[in-house]
């Protein structure tokens, strides 16, 4: 009987878990920006919270549950403003750049078209960058700009719309996938990561994310050109999909499929290349490699960056160079390590694992010990890692998301970021960047060693 009772409990502990972990996101949406940040930060983590709990304890949770709250949480993601990133005006920027101006916003930053509308919504830190998106997502950006013309509304509506499209294609595909398991539903469409960051704050990320788990839904049907385009496109949206690109090919390699290999490289490469070529040649190139020498201060490089630069401009080292030769160290550091992570990940995972294990833990190496990271970077593998629920990785994935969002909350002084050259070594922010989250990312680099050590799951144990 006690049995019988306990489970009982356990549907109803489901279902209200997801509606409270629903109605924390949405208090998080309709606080709206400029909200104070304590309170932000609580219903992130009260969302969080439900969320873990729906999906870890979700086996009786309804479909029709999920599906329902993720209408309504997408429905109000896009009709309120942005609550964090400002992102979404530097895509707009680009857009007419290109579409208003008639010109590349690859050699052109956003400041040198002063009497544009929307300049003046643009981030002060981004408005002399160029854009270091892709090709496919700027001609995007700029069929939008025609559209919206100078109406900030439209722009900020296509770009939130566009962003919600992915995610219910991508929610789509994955209850194709797994048969409507509300588990998998609820990772995607309850999840504040999605709502808020991607959806919200209109981040591309959400349409590379898509593209990845469409390449690898095909790779687990061995349409291994088809794979290769789909990635390519998701290239030509964000250059970070070449992390699960590469894992991919790696992995095909790995099983000695060297012929399928082969068509994939080749079709990756051609979309790519021609996208590129298509987009401005060397030029869209550029603004890739001028941001060689960027890293986040909330990246596990940050406390490392911090102490190198500070040594360095006490050797008589101008501050702004010694800001970009450590940059540029350290992010040749890292991405080796993230090329040498995703090897070892390839070749530990076995002959059968499968593509998508493969490509959302790729993206998951680069998150964890990569130098420019952002929570919404989380997008492009999510979608992948969605189709295992209860697979360790996917929730050491969701873990560090979640710290990089509560991160990024304005306002928000234990993650505030902290000047380089900061004089007091011991404040409170200092302390908090230098010691409290690094840690904790090194905490989950030896958690997903751990675990993946055990095995990566297969094509069929998805979901």
């Amino acid at each position: 009987m006690q049995d019988a009772a306990a489970g009982g409990q356990w549907p109803r502990m489901a279902a209200v878990a997801a509606v409270v972990s629903a109605a924390a996101t949405a208090a998080v949406l309709l606080a709206g920006p400029g909200a104070s940040a304590g309170p932000v930060v609580a219903a992130l983590a009260v969302a969080y919270g439900g969320l873990a709990v729906a999906v870890l304890f979700g086996s009786p949770l309804r479909r029709r549950t999920v599906l329902g709250l993720g209408a309504v949480l997408l429905l109000l993601a896009v009709v309120r403003p942005p609550t964090g990133s400002h992102d979404v005006w530097s895509y707009a920027m680009y857009g007419r750049i290109a579409a208003q101006h008639g010109a590349s916003p690859y050699v052109h930053p956003p400041d040198q078209f002063p009497t544009d509308p929307i300049l003046a919504r643009v981030d002060h830190n981004w408005r002399n960058s160029r854009s270091v998106y892709g090709p496919l997502f700027t001609a995007w950006s700029a069929d939008l700009a025609r559209l919206a013309g100078s109406s900030a509304l439209l722009l900020r509506l296509g770009f939130q719309l566009t962003a919600a499209a992915a995610v219910g294609v991508g929610a789509l595909l994955l209850d194709r996938r797994t048969r409507g398991d509300p588990r998998v539903l609820a990772l995607v469409l309850l999840n504040p990561l999605v709502v808020c960051s991607l959806v919200n704050d209109a981040h591309v990320d959400a349409v590379a994310g898509v593209l990845v788990l469409g390449a690898v839904l095909l790779a687990q049907r061995s349409r291994h050109g088809a794979t290769g385009v789909v990635m390519g496109l998701a290239i030509l949206v964000k250059a970070i999909a070449l992390v699960p690109a590469g894992a991919l090919g790696l992995w095909l390699l790995a099983g000695r499929r060297f012929r399928p290999a082969v068509r994939y490289a080749v079709a990756v490469l051609v979309v790519a290349a021609a996208g590129y070529l298509a987009g401005g040649g060397a030029a869209a190139l550029r603004p890739l490699a001028a941001s060689s020498d960027h890293l986040t201060r909330a990246s596990v490089w940050g406390p490392a960056r911090q102490e190198l630069v500070e040594a360095q401009v006490d050797r008589g080292v101008a501050p702004e160079r010694a800001r970009q030769s450590v940059g540029r160290d350290l992010g040749l550091v890292a991405s080796l390590l993230v090329i040498g992570g995703t090897v070892v990940l390839v070749l530990t995972s076995g002959s059968r694992a499968g593509p998508a294990a493969v490509a959302g833990g790729a993206v998951l190496a680069y998150m964890l010990l990569g130098a420019y990271v952002y929570p919404w970077y989380a997008g492009v593998g999510l979608f992948a890692l969605a189709l295992f629920p209860r697979w360790p990785p996917t929730w050491i994935f969701l873990t560090h998301a979640a710290l990089l969002q509560l991160a990024e909350v304005p306002g928000f002084r234990f993650f505030h970021p902290v000047p380089l050259g900061t004089p007091a070594p011991w404040s409170w922010h200092v302390l908090a960047q230098r010691w409290v989250l690094p840690p904790i990312e090194l905490l989950l680099v030896v958690a997903l060693l751990l675990t993946v050590r055990r095995g990566m799951p297969t094509e069929q144990a998805a979901a």
